[in-house]
Protein backbone atom coordinates (compact mmCIF):
# COMPACT_ATOMS: atom_id res chain seq x y z
CA UNK A 1 0.00 0.00 0.00
CA UNK A 2 0.58 3.42 -0.17
CA UNK A 3 0.29 7.32 -0.55
CA UNK A 4 1.62 10.32 -1.56
CA UNK A 5 4.20 12.85 0.64
CA UNK A 6 5.56 15.75 -0.96
CA UNK A 7 7.10 14.68 -4.13
CA UNK A 8 8.15 10.84 -2.48
CA UNK A 9 5.56 7.76 -2.80
CA UNK A 10 5.58 6.47 0.94
CA UNK A 11 4.80 2.78 0.73
CA UNK A 12 5.30 -0.15 3.96
CA UNK A 13 6.24 -3.63 2.24
CA UNK A 14 4.44 -5.71 4.45
CA UNK A 15 6.76 -8.93 5.74
CA UNK A 16 4.24 -11.95 6.78
CA UNK A 17 6.66 -14.73 6.90
CA UNK A 18 6.92 -16.67 10.42
CA UNK A 19 10.35 -16.93 12.18
CA UNK A 20 9.59 -20.75 12.35
CA UNK A 21 10.65 -22.41 9.34
CA UNK A 22 9.67 -26.33 9.18
CA UNK A 23 11.13 -28.59 6.90
CA UNK A 24 9.74 -31.71 6.83
CA UNK A 25 10.78 -33.41 10.91
CA UNK A 26 13.17 -30.52 11.28
CA UNK A 27 12.78 -27.39 12.69
CA UNK A 28 14.66 -24.18 12.47
CA UNK A 29 14.45 -20.57 11.94
CA UNK A 30 15.05 -18.30 8.97
CA UNK A 31 18.36 -16.84 10.74
CA UNK A 32 19.79 -20.66 11.36
CA UNK A 33 19.05 -21.82 7.63
CA UNK A 34 20.71 -18.74 6.20
CA UNK A 35 23.53 -18.38 8.70
CA UNK A 36 24.48 -21.64 8.13
CA UNK A 37 24.40 -21.19 4.57
CA UNK A 38 26.15 -18.15 4.57
CA UNK A 39 28.73 -20.22 7.08
CA UNK A 40 29.36 -23.15 4.15
CA UNK A 41 29.37 -20.28 1.48
CA UNK A 42 31.86 -17.99 2.53
CA UNK A 43 34.14 -20.72 3.65
CA UNK A 44 33.83 -22.17 0.22
CA UNK A 45 34.79 -18.42 -1.19
CA UNK A 46 37.75 -18.38 0.32
CA UNK A 47 38.86 -21.73 -0.19
CA UNK A 48 38.08 -21.47 -3.77
CA UNK A 49 40.05 -17.95 -4.26
CA UNK A 50 43.11 -19.25 -2.14
CA UNK A 51 43.64 -22.83 -3.94
CA UNK A 52 45.86 -21.06 -6.16
CA UNK A 53 48.76 -21.56 -4.58
CA UNK A 54 47.37 -23.69 -0.87
CA UNK A 55 46.44 -27.32 -0.81
CA UNK A 56 42.90 -28.61 -0.31
CA UNK A 57 43.70 -30.06 3.08
CA UNK A 58 45.35 -26.24 4.16
CA UNK A 59 42.62 -24.16 2.86
CA UNK A 60 40.10 -26.55 4.69
CA UNK A 61 42.20 -25.60 7.69
CA UNK A 62 42.29 -22.33 7.07
CA UNK A 63 38.39 -22.25 6.93
CA UNK A 64 37.50 -23.91 9.56
CA UNK A 65 39.44 -22.61 11.81
CA UNK A 66 37.76 -19.36 10.61
CA UNK A 67 34.38 -20.50 10.96
CA UNK A 68 34.74 -21.95 14.50
CA UNK A 69 37.03 -18.83 15.98
CA UNK A 70 33.80 -16.82 14.23
CA UNK A 71 31.10 -18.65 15.93
CA UNK A 72 32.75 -18.58 19.26
CA UNK A 73 33.70 -14.70 18.74
CA UNK A 74 30.28 -14.15 17.78
CA UNK A 75 28.57 -15.78 20.88
CA UNK A 76 31.19 -13.98 23.56
CA UNK A 77 30.40 -10.38 22.15
CA UNK A 78 27.04 -11.34 22.50
CA UNK A 79 26.88 -12.22 25.58
CA UNK A 80 29.11 -9.53 26.71
CA UNK A 81 26.53 -6.90 25.24
CA UNK A 82 23.83 -8.24 26.52
CA UNK A 83 25.29 -9.52 30.21
CA UNK A 84 22.94 -7.31 32.12
CA UNK A 85 19.43 -7.31 31.00
CA UNK A 86 19.87 -11.34 30.29
CA UNK A 87 22.79 -13.59 31.37
CA UNK A 88 24.04 -11.83 34.71
CA UNK A 89 20.61 -13.68 36.34
CA UNK A 90 21.53 -17.18 34.44
CA UNK A 91 25.14 -17.03 33.98
CA UNK A 92 24.57 -21.01 32.54
CA UNK A 93 22.56 -19.60 29.94
CA UNK A 94 25.34 -18.27 27.75
CA UNK A 95 25.98 -21.58 27.15
CA UNK A 96 22.60 -22.77 25.83
CA UNK A 97 23.52 -21.74 21.81
CA UNK A 98 20.58 -23.74 21.03
CA UNK A 99 18.33 -20.28 22.20
CA UNK A 100 19.94 -18.39 19.57
CA UNK A 101 22.16 -14.91 20.02
CA UNK A 102 25.23 -13.96 17.99
CA UNK A 103 27.11 -11.02 17.49
CA UNK A 104 28.33 -10.25 13.94
CA UNK A 105 31.04 -8.14 15.14
CA UNK A 106 32.37 -11.27 17.05
CA UNK A 107 32.07 -13.28 14.48
CA UNK A 108 34.46 -10.62 12.78
CA UNK A 109 37.32 -10.36 15.21
CA UNK A 110 37.11 -13.98 16.28
CA UNK A 111 37.18 -15.18 12.28
CA UNK A 112 39.79 -13.08 11.68
CA UNK A 113 42.06 -13.53 14.80
CA UNK A 114 41.61 -17.96 14.37
CA UNK A 115 42.16 -18.23 10.45
CA UNK A 116 45.25 -15.89 10.61
CA UNK A 117 46.75 -17.96 13.65
CA UNK A 118 45.58 -21.27 10.74
CA UNK A 119 47.54 -19.46 8.17
CA UNK A 120 50.91 -19.21 10.49
CA UNK A 121 50.40 -22.86 11.59
CA UNK A 122 50.11 -24.24 7.56
CA UNK A 123 53.24 -22.36 6.77
CA UNK A 124 51.17 -20.62 3.77
CA UNK A 125 52.23 -16.90 2.15
CA UNK A 126 49.77 -15.28 5.04
CA UNK A 127 49.86 -12.08 3.04
CA UNK A 128 48.90 -13.45 -0.19
CA UNK A 129 46.03 -15.69 1.48
CA UNK A 130 45.09 -13.74 4.11
CA UNK A 131 44.60 -10.65 1.00
CA UNK A 132 42.31 -13.76 -0.62
CA UNK A 133 40.71 -15.51 2.20
CA UNK A 134 39.43 -12.75 3.69
CA UNK A 135 36.81 -11.98 0.91
CA UNK A 136 34.32 -15.11 1.56
CA UNK A 137 33.72 -12.87 5.49
CA UNK A 138 31.49 -10.76 3.38
CA UNK A 139 30.10 -13.28 1.77
CA UNK A 140 28.67 -14.99 4.03
CA UNK A 141 27.56 -12.41 6.22
CA UNK A 142 25.68 -11.63 2.91
CA UNK A 143 24.28 -14.11 2.70
CA UNK A 144 23.29 -14.52 6.85
CA UNK A 145 21.38 -11.41 6.88
CA UNK A 146 18.44 -12.46 4.36
CA UNK A 147 17.69 -14.90 7.70
CA UNK A 148 17.87 -11.61 9.41
CA UNK A 149 15.51 -9.73 7.18
CA UNK A 150 12.91 -12.48 7.34
CA UNK A 151 12.87 -13.03 11.21
CA UNK A 152 13.08 -9.50 11.93
CA UNK A 153 14.68 -9.58 15.13
CA UNK A 154 17.24 -6.82 14.67
CA UNK A 155 14.66 -3.38 15.53
CA UNK A 156 15.31 -0.07 13.70
CA UNK A 157 14.03 3.39 13.56
CA UNK A 158 10.74 4.58 12.07
CA UNK A 159 10.81 4.85 8.00
CA UNK A 160 8.53 7.00 5.93
CA UNK A 161 8.98 9.25 2.89
CA UNK A 162 10.71 6.16 0.69
CA UNK A 163 9.21 3.24 -0.98
CA UNK A 164 10.49 0.48 0.92
CA UNK A 165 10.08 0.80 4.51
CA UNK A 166 8.61 -2.58 6.21
CA UNK A 167 6.73 -3.87 8.93
CA UNK A 168 6.34 -7.16 10.32
CA UNK A 169 3.02 -9.33 10.32
CA UNK A 170 3.17 -12.65 11.41
CA UNK A 171 1.35 -12.96 14.85
CA UNK A 172 5.15 -14.83 15.93
CA UNK A 173 7.14 -12.66 14.53
CA UNK A 174 9.95 -10.23 16.88
CA UNK A 175 9.80 -7.75 14.25
CA UNK A 176 8.29 -4.61 14.83
CA UNK A 177 4.66 -4.21 13.44
CA UNK A 178 5.17 -0.11 13.08
CA UNK A 179 6.52 0.74 9.49
CA UNK A 180 10.51 0.69 9.94
CA UNK A 181 13.84 1.09 8.11
CA UNK A 182 14.98 -2.38 6.62
CA UNK A 183 18.45 -1.85 8.18
CA UNK A 184 19.77 -5.16 7.84
CA UNK A 185 18.73 -4.92 4.30
CA UNK A 186 20.81 -2.19 3.82
CA UNK A 187 23.78 -4.05 5.57
CA UNK A 188 23.34 -6.64 3.10
CA UNK A 189 23.83 -4.05 0.06
CA UNK A 190 26.61 -2.96 1.99
CA UNK A 191 28.48 -6.46 2.47
CA UNK A 192 27.86 -7.21 -1.13
CA UNK A 193 29.69 -3.72 -2.22
CA UNK A 194 32.39 -4.44 -0.08
CA UNK A 195 32.95 -7.87 -2.18
CA UNK A 196 33.06 -5.88 -5.30
CA UNK A 197 35.20 -3.59 -3.61
CA UNK A 198 37.86 -6.04 -2.11
CA UNK A 199 38.01 -8.10 -5.69
CA UNK A 200 38.33 -4.82 -7.76
CA UNK A 201 41.56 -4.39 -5.52
CA UNK A 202 42.60 -7.60 -5.78
CA UNK A 203 45.33 -6.76 -8.75
CA UNK A 204 46.29 -3.86 -7.09
CA UNK A 205 47.37 -5.57 -3.67
CA UNK A 206 49.24 -8.22 -5.30
CA UNK A 207 51.28 -5.28 -7.34
CA UNK A 208 51.84 -3.17 -3.96
CA UNK A 209 53.14 -6.44 -2.74
CA UNK A 210 52.98 -4.87 0.49
CA UNK A 211 51.16 -8.07 2.75
CA UNK A 212 48.50 -8.70 4.03
CA UNK A 213 46.39 -5.39 3.11
CA UNK A 214 42.90 -6.03 2.03
CA UNK A 215 41.74 -7.85 5.59
CA UNK A 216 42.63 -3.86 6.64
CA UNK A 217 40.79 -2.53 3.57
CA UNK A 218 37.79 -4.87 4.73
CA UNK A 219 37.89 -4.14 8.30
CA UNK A 220 38.13 -0.07 7.27
CA UNK A 221 34.44 -0.36 5.05
CA UNK A 222 32.59 -2.51 6.82
CA UNK A 223 33.38 -0.30 10.36
CA UNK A 224 32.53 2.90 8.32
CA UNK A 225 29.15 1.07 6.75
CA UNK A 226 28.38 -0.19 10.29
CA UNK A 227 28.88 3.21 11.73
CA UNK A 228 26.91 5.26 9.45
CA UNK A 229 24.19 2.20 8.98
CA UNK A 230 23.51 2.96 13.12
CA UNK A 231 21.42 6.00 12.59
CA UNK A 232 18.62 3.82 11.54
CA UNK A 233 19.40 0.41 14.30
CA UNK A 234 17.82 0.40 17.98
CA UNK A 235 20.78 -1.46 19.25
CA UNK A 236 21.66 -1.00 23.11
CA UNK A 237 23.91 0.61 24.56
CA UNK A 238 27.39 -1.30 25.42
CA UNK A 239 29.80 1.14 26.77
CA UNK A 240 31.05 4.86 26.67
CA UNK A 241 27.64 5.87 25.71
CA UNK A 242 27.94 3.90 22.33
CA UNK A 243 26.62 0.50 21.23
CA UNK A 244 29.06 -2.67 20.60
CA UNK A 245 28.60 -2.10 17.07
CA UNK A 246 29.39 1.95 17.02
CA UNK A 247 32.47 1.02 19.45
CA UNK A 248 34.16 -1.56 17.76
CA UNK A 249 33.57 -0.07 14.22
CA UNK A 250 35.51 3.14 15.56
CA UNK A 251 37.75 0.73 16.51
CA UNK A 252 37.90 -1.12 13.08
CA UNK A 253 38.55 2.04 11.08
CA UNK A 254 41.39 3.54 13.36
CA UNK A 255 43.41 -0.38 12.79
CA UNK A 256 42.81 -0.28 9.24
CA UNK A 257 43.99 3.53 8.77
CA UNK A 258 47.06 2.83 10.85
CA UNK A 259 48.28 -0.63 9.47
CA UNK A 260 47.38 0.71 5.74
CA UNK A 261 49.35 3.63 6.50
CA UNK A 262 52.15 1.78 7.94
CA UNK A 263 52.44 -0.95 5.58
CA UNK A 264 53.24 1.35 3.19
CA UNK A 265 55.94 3.33 4.96
CA UNK A 266 57.65 -0.43 4.83
CA UNK A 267 57.46 -0.52 1.51
CA UNK A 268 57.07 -3.45 -1.15
CA UNK A 269 57.74 -7.06 0.28
CA UNK A 270 60.18 -9.96 -1.06
CA UNK A 271 57.78 -12.93 -0.17
CA UNK A 272 54.95 -13.66 -1.71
Amino acid sequence: MGRSTGRFLAAVIDLPFDPTLVLGPLTLTWHALFGSLGIVGGAAIGIALIRQRVSFADAYAIALSGVLGGLIGSRLFHVAEAWGPIYSRDPLSALQVWNGGASVIGGIVGGLAAGLVAMGRSRVAVGWTFDRAVIGLPVGMAVGRIGDIINGEHWATACSGVAWCVRYTAPNSPGQRDSVHPAVAYELLCDLAIVAILLALLPWSDRQRRHPQLPFVFLGLYGIARLALSAFRLDPLFAFGMSQAQLFSMLFIALAVAALAWLRRRGPTIAM
